[in-house]
């Protein structure tokens, strides 16, 4: 992300910083003084933004933050340079994390199914799939907040104007009445793509198929590249309410011979 927004990739360790500050801020269990440290790192990454925000409005490239720069001033677009901003800020936070965190949970439950593994090993193409059920299970983000807009109801319940609500997609992604068998993990599943981990409408998540992409790539490598695939230590789950990212996933693994590796070269990212 910050490749093809064209920020300096020197301050990748300081950006994912502030990016594990500012999604700490929505795990439900922060106390006064942890808030607080979420909210000052997102006022400094705010600054920041900004700050190479104005750098390109001066010399704008060929890169996603100059077509930023350049839709905020086209005076016939309703797009202005604090939504250029809000977007820069946006990006960062999501492609900081969520693909990252999907790929941790993708290869845990890979190793954990022996069965798929080898239904993936011998048959490459099933890996999308496989994806597509490792988001809908594994959600990287298991809700965002909302507030309501106006009075409504919803399955009987009364939301007035201005509540402040959780929408579980967790939940959703299980919801009995649209999926046959929610809990079971099913390589192509009718409906597969179905799932709410990436939001929908106007806020269906504009990296979904670069996260996709990634993930798929990632899950390639793993299994052309090793054999014999084990979890070797605890695996734990970042306290959130919010999140479904592990803190570690200690493995071991063979690794796969030279020659093998050069009959199933590994795609890569240009």
């Amino acid at each position: 992300i910050i490749r093809l927004l064209g920020l300096p990739e020197q301050d990748f360790e300081q950006i994912k910083q502030w990016c594990v500050d500012i999604l700490n801020s929505q795990n439900g269990i922060q106390n006064r003084a942890e808030l607080l440290q979420s909210y000052q790192a997102a006022l400094r990454f705010l600054r920041y933004c900004w700050r190479q925000y104005r750098l390109a409005r001066r010399h704008p490239q060929d890169n996603l933050l100059g077509i930023l720069v350049r839709a905020a001033a086209d005076p016939a677009s309703p797009f202005d340079d604090r939504k250029a901003v809000s977007a820069i800020f946006q990006l960062l936070i999501a492609g900081s994390d969520s693909s990252a965190t999907t790929m941790g949970n993708a290869l845990k439950t890979l190793i954990e199914r022996p069965d798929l593994q080898t239904m993936l090993r011998q048959d490459e193409a099933l890996i999308p799939a496989f994806v597509e059920e490792v988001f809908r299970l594994e959600s990287a983000f298991q809700g965002h907040f909302r507030w309501t807009r106006k009075d409504t109801q919803m399955h009987g319940v009364k939301l007035p104007r201005g509540s402040r609500i959780f929408l579980l997609w967790a939940s959703g992604n299980r919801d009995e009445r649209f999926w046959e068998d929610p809990d079971t993990f099913i390589l192509n599943r009718r409906n597969a793509k179905k799932h709410l981990t990436f939001g929908h409408g106007i806020h269906a998540c504009l990296g979904r198929e670069l996260a996709r992409m990634e993930i798929t790539i990632v899950l390639k490598a793993f299994l052309r590249r090793t054999r014999n695939l084990q979890i070797a230590g605890d695996t734990p789950f970042v306290a959130s309410m919010f999140a479904r990212t592990l803190l570690q996933l200690p493995i071991t693994f063979d690794p796969v011979t030279a020659d093998a590796n050069r009959q199933h070269p590994v795609e890569e990212i240009p």
